[in-house]
């Protein structure tokens, strides 16, 4: 029997019609004879005819999620034994390791990660988004650059352009920052003026985000650039929360009004990134790179993962 006779039998998880478990972006084949039992399964009628049967979530809990973690040279576990799961079923496994705590997806009560999905790909989804925005405006990154945390992006857009680059955090001690200091309090700020602001993911963990944000627009020089990030739909983050605290999710509008308050309406530009799907993904704590391309860049404004703001300080 070859690899492909072996993923012939199609499984749809109960609760899901193949059409809708595949919309989902969900795909699991049990090859025959798999597992120290048969399959439990559950045969439904779907939309459009036609009978799909489907493993309950006893059994692929046990047995596919028990196998992807424990190999077994069992003789009545099936086809090739005499080899180990991942040599003989490699897709299977993945895709089991995945999928076996995720049926039926929207009746779980607990998030498959609390890690925004990094213990399960390289990149969470509001990052995926938050590096959008900043690809989008690398050449902002240029010249004198404070940025909050780390230099990532620095590092990252400002090759060649960067002449000199600050690290500014509210720890004292903090590796790789220049800069201890808080945006709430102007007196331990620089007094130097910078042409771009990195601001991503601060201002929603500031209580005083206002006063936080006109700080940091007075330490741009003329023409000088902000770029920031926002999380809108999210889950807290309990590094974050248990750190310094995190207070505030924003909308479109909310970032506007907020920016107004540091810039002239005609200075500041807003994009939200995000969708229901990307969004629901996310609060679930799948990764990025469990998702399309076009799942992730598809934008809906009513469904607002990150949003991404643009300032500019007028030329006096």
């Amino acid at each position: 029997m070859g690899r492909g006779d072996a993923f012939r039998s199609a499984r749809v998880p109960r609760g899901l019609c193949k059409n809708e478990f595949l919309t989902k972006g969900f795909a699991l084949e049990i090859p025959p004879g798999f597992g120290s039992r048969e399959p439990e399964v559950r045969s439904q009628k779907c939309n459009g005819g036609g009978v799909f049967t489907g493993l309950t979530e006893e059994w692929l809990k046990q047995s596919c999620l028990g196998m992807a973690g424990k190999e077994s040279n069992d003789p009545n576990r099936g086809h090739g034994a005499a080899y180990p799961m991942s040599v003989r079923f490699p897709r299977f496994l993945r895709t089991a390791r995945r999928l076996a705590a995720l049926v039926p997806l929207d009746r779980r009560s607990n998030p498959l990660s609390r890690t925004f999905g990094y213990d399960r790909g390289t990149k969470s989804i509001a990052r995926h988004y938050i590096d959008s925005f900043m690809a989008a405006h690398a050449d902002d990154v240029r010249g004198s650059v404070l940025e909050i945390g780390d230099n990532t992006y620095t590092a990252r857009h400002g090759s060649g352009r960067v002449t000199h680059s600050d690290v500014l955090h509210v720890a004292a001690g903090s590796p790789g920052s220049t800069i201890t200091g808080d945006l709430t309090d102007a007196a331990t700020l620089p007094p130097r003026c910078y042409d771009c602001i990195i601001l991503t993911q601060t201002l929603q963990m500031i209580y005083r985000c206002e006063t936080a944000l006109i700080h940091a627009a007075g330490l741009l020089a003329p023409a000088g650039v902000l770029l920031a990030t926002m999380s809108g739909i999210s889950q807290i983050s309990r590094y974050d929360m248990d750190r310094w605290g995190e207070f505030w999710r924003f909308t479109p509008l909310s970032a506007r009004r907020l920016f107004e308050s540091a810039f002239t309406p005609a200075a500041i530009s807003i994009a939200a990134y995000g969708n229901v799907r990307s969004a629901t993904a996310l609060l679930y704590g799948r990764a990025s790179s469990e998702l399309s391309e076009r799942e992730l860049d598809h934008r809906d404004d009513d469904y607002p993962v990150i949003i991404a703001v643009r300032a500019q300080r007028r030329i006096a």
